[in-house]
């Protein structure tokens, strides 16, 4: 069952893929060879970089990350928003062997947030522009709000 609902990658401790499910590898568009023994860094969106480090830096010390990563690594180079759990998988003295995450692809919500962002701003510009023709102490009062919600 979480093979078809949820994304699954598994991951050594230097950082390199041991386990992708079908999931994931549907998604980025790649058959298991060819991701496995990848870094993890090479499908992580550079932009991400920072939080990438911090999720092997948090999972060590709490043995446990969540938030967003941006994945970037499919053979079209699209841009992928996952929402991942990491965990650390440990032998039985206690020593990490593994770190596997569970994930949700959240790109569509992450766009549509983006496009009502959009939307929003362009109705409040709108507004600025009809209350400047009626007042232009209203429409630049309106401007100035966008302005300030764009910061």
């Amino acid at each position: 069952m979480i093979n078809i609902s949820a994304s699954v990658i598994r991951v050594d401790i230097n950082k390199e893929i041991t386990f992708a499910n079908d999931r994931i590898l549907q998604l980025l568009n790649y058959k298991e060879e060819e991701l496995l023994k990848k870094e993890l860094l090479s499908i992580i969106d550079k932009s991400s970089l920072e939080t990438y480090n911090k999720v092997f830096n948090e999972v060590i010390e709490k043995n446990f990350w969540h938030g967003i990563l941006k994945l970037c690594c499919n053979k079209e180079k699209n841009i992928y928003y996952m929402d991942f759990t990491f965990r650390t998988i440990k032998d039985i003295k206690g020593n990490i062997i593994e770190f596997m995450g569970i994930g949700k692809n959240i790109t569509e919500t992450i766009n549509l947030y983006k496009e009502i962002e959009d939307t929003q701003k362009d109705v409040i510009f709108s507004l600025g522009t009809i209350g400047e023709a009626r007042s232009k102490e209203t429409g630049n009062h309106v401007k100035r709000v966008a302005e300030y919600s764009y910061l």
